[in-house]
């Protein structure tokens, strides 16, 4: 038997099912309490040997054990958090299998390449998330990638752990055989996309076929801007339909700073992939926006735009803004917000523009 259902038709179907439940599906079931869901597996454990949690339910390694015990011979589909020095031991266990995986604290080659063996002799597992730790670079992280890869994981997201340009060769194998589909970085500032392992990064990032999202935060893009046009012309060569996500990397303060990253970022609008652009905090002002909107009619096939966090002024979305986005015919989606996301403090001429590209969705 499997249920699919909302939580409380569920527990009344188990009731009926008591005994001969073999198969639970909660996938969908949102707001389910953990010693709620204990109780049920534990009523029952005896017959029950799969079960799928609520997607939304993150379990740690306790709470995995509170569930085994519950039902011993279960087979445990599930999205699971836990520490570099437990992860091990989670991939060993057959009756435990990860379609979400958070590890927190890889913090020595050691702990990287256990995790890759064991990570090795798994499926399944769609979605890795790597949080904190030391992730810098060297032999350990490039058998860690190339173990990822062949584990076929699809979303692939680095979280705070200290990406040094030595990582861009574990980045490059993990790009190269395009196979995954999100590739999200937040670095906390730290510059990650410079040196002599930047060309091959940038030829695997133009090749790939398969990355629908790209999200790079705070990695400093525009530390070097000549390595920051790389990224972008390689991204800009991709034909594959993707959103673009770039949060906090800074822009220098000069004008000519400024417009030189506008200039790279419009090549990239109006090129064939590109379907989504987010520019959060990236200090543009109107000298970098200004060739963004300038190439906007120009773009096809984007639809959807947000900008965040720039000051503009009543003469710039006049003149500027609200000609551009009257001369394209793609966008489906536009939102600009100030520091605070509220759209009554927004300029007339942004709220404008906005209304213009909102009708489009109703035509």
């Amino acid at each position: 038997m499997t249920v699919a259902l909302t939580w409380g038709l569920a527990r009344a179907a188990c009731a009926r099912a008591k005994g001969t439940l073999h198969t639970l599906y909660l996938d969908g079931v949102r707001e389910v309490p953990l010693a709620a869901l204990v109780e049920l597996v534990a009523e029952n454990g005896e017959s029950l040997r799969s079960l799928k949690t609520p997607s939304a339910l993150i379990l740690t390694a306790e709470n995995l054990a509170r569930l085994r015990q519950a039902a011993p011979l279960c087979k445990l589909d599930c999205a699971v958090e836990c520490t570099g020095a437990e992860v091990v031991a989670l991939l060993r266990c057959e009756l435990v299998c990860p379609f979400y995986l958070r590890v927190g604290n890889l913090n020595t080659q050691q702990q990287q390449t256990d995790f890759a063996a064991a990570l090795a002799t798994r499926t399944g597992i769609t979605s890795l998330r790597l949080v904190g730790g030391n992730l810098v670079g060297g032999a350990a992280l490039e058998d860690l990638a190339r173990t990822i890869v062949s584990a076929g994981v699809e979303e692939f997201v680095v979280l705070f752990c200290r990406l040094a340009p030595m990582a861009l060769p574990a980045l490059t194998l993990l790009l190269r055989p395009s196979v995954l589909r999100y590739f999200a970085i937040y670095n906390r500032g730290l510059p990650l996309f410079t040196g002599p392992d930047l060309p091959a990064f940038g030829d695997a990032l133009r090749s790939n076929s398969s990355l629908r999202v790209v999200h790079l935060d705070g990695c400093h893009l525009w530390a070097n801007p000549a390595a920051a046009g790389m990224v972008l012309a390689a991204l800009a060569a991709c034909t594959t339909p993707f959103s673009l996500w770039l949060e906090d990397n800074r822009v220098g303060e000069t004008q000519a700073q400024q417009f030189a990253a506008g200039t790279q970022l419009a090549q990239l609008i109006t090129a064939a992939g590109l379907e989504r652009l987010e520019l959060i905090g990236c200090n543009l002002s109107e000298a970098g926006l200004a060739p963004i909107f300038e190439a906007l009619p120009r773009a096809s096939l984007l639809f959807d735009v947000t900008i965040k966090g720039e000051e503009l002024s009543s003469e710039f979305a006049r003149d500027v803004v609200l000609p551009s986005v009257r001369a394209n015919n793609s966008l489906r989606e536009l939102k600009f917000y100030d520091g605070n996301e509220d759209e009554d403090d927004l300029l007339p001429e942004l709220i404008e523009a906005q209304n213009i590209v909102n009708a489009r969705r109703n035509v």
